[in-house]
């Protein structure tokens, strides 16, 4: 099979797996052909990749870390949250429920890790953009809590300030919250105020610990003290908030809103090297760099050399280093079947090619 962007789905294709939308509700079963009704309307399903019969890697498996519709349990919490709670000054327990709840029940998936791959596609529809972008941290700081050397019980704790991370724009304008421009200083003051907001809130609040809240009140704060709302740094920033961090500056790098110039995975994971231990906890950027895929299992790239191949193994820990099945040579053509071989990026024999760009074949 195939994984691609949901831009770059062709009318014929036919579904390697079943096409849910944001919420897990079914668009098309397994072997159905994607149509360019259901293409043009992928932006409104929230759908940012899919997976596509090719015979010509048949054999490549993507077995997720966490399964979709746990991340669409999370987002659909997090959507009723925002709808129902907006501009009441509190939170409705039984709605924090609907978000608690399956992170919790998620948190028995790091024990012991598995060998999943975690999802880190971009969130790419701006109408669910504020429920999907802390549900999907949510997976990766858990990974990482528990990477860390946390238990069953904290991990869960971790996903679920991650998860609530940006309740305080609950008491924000909806013009500020919603801008994708970059904001002017006396915007970005009141939006600062955001994670204020959310501790208090959830200070309020039965059903999450005094913890979460404090995790989440510090949650944008950054190890060389540059970060808000109360601009501490180093050892003044709780373990919880480092790593939802990490895994909050991570999918905001790759994202198309996060009003600057969205990165790749690979420069996204690049910058959070560069600023390990300066921005970002140095062993839980560690920690990402060795679990976390640059090129995940059966995306489509491109290499210096030309090439073009299909990802069959991510050699996650080898920084943009995959292995592949090339499909195209280095002057464009496809590569017969019987002829095709296999690179390992990793092997010091193919140092010369290096990975440029996704593309599709």
């Amino acid at each position: 099979m195939r994984r691609l962007p949901a831009a770059e789905a062709i009318p014929g294709m036919v579904l390697a797996r079943q096409l849910t939308d944001a919420f897990h509700n079914l668009v098309l079963k397994e072997h159905e052909e994607l149509t360019e009704d259901v293409i043009n309307r992928l932006p409104v399903y929230g759908v940012d990749e899919l997976f596509v019969d090719d015979d010509r890697v048949a054999e490549v498996s993507v077995e997720p870390l966490v399964e979709p519709y746990a991340e669409a349990q999370i987002t659909q919490g997090l959507q009723t949250l925002y709808i129902e709670c907006q501009g009441a000054g509190v939170l409705d327990d039984a709605i924090l429920e609907l978000i608690v709840r399956p992170i919790h029940e998620m948190a028995g998936e790091f024990f012991p890790v598995g060998l999943g791959e975690l999802n880190t596609a971009p969130c790419t529809s701006p109408a669910d953009h504020l429920y999907r972008l802390p549900a999907r941290a949510t997976g990766m700081a858990m990974l990482l809590a528990a990477l860390s050397g946390m238990n069953q019980d904290q991990t869960a704790d971790v996903g679920v300030a991650t998860a609530l991370m940006n309740v305080g724009y609950l008491n924000l304008p909806k013009e500020i919250v919603q801008q994708q421009e970059p904001l002017t200083p006396a915007q970005e003051h009141e939006f600062n105020k955001h994670p204020v907001h959310g501790y208090v809130l959830l200070r309020d609040s039965s059903r999450v610990s005094t913890e979460i809240a404090e995790a989440v009140l510090q949650s944008h704060e950054l190890l060389n003290g540059s970060g808000y709302p109360q601009g501490i740094k180093g050892e003044q920033i709780s373990m919880m908030s480092r790593l939802i961090t990490v895994a909050d500056n991570y999918f905001t790098l790759i994202s198309p809103f996060n009003r600057s110039e969205q990165s790749s995975r690979h420069d996204a994971l690049e910058y959070m090297m560069a600023f390990g231990g300066d921005l970002f906890d140095q062993e839980i950027v560690q920690h990402l760099a060795r679990r976390v895929p640059v090129y995940p299992s059966g995306v489509v790239v491109s290499l210096t050399t030309g090439e073009t191949g299909v990802v069959t193994e991510s050699n996650a820990g080898q920084i943009g280093r995959p292995r592949l099945k090339v499909l195209k040579d280095k002057d464009g053509f496809d590569v017969k079947p019987d002829e095709m071989i296999e690179l390992d990026l990793s092997d010091p024999r193919n140092r010369q090619r290096l990975v440029v760009e996704y593309k599709a074949a």
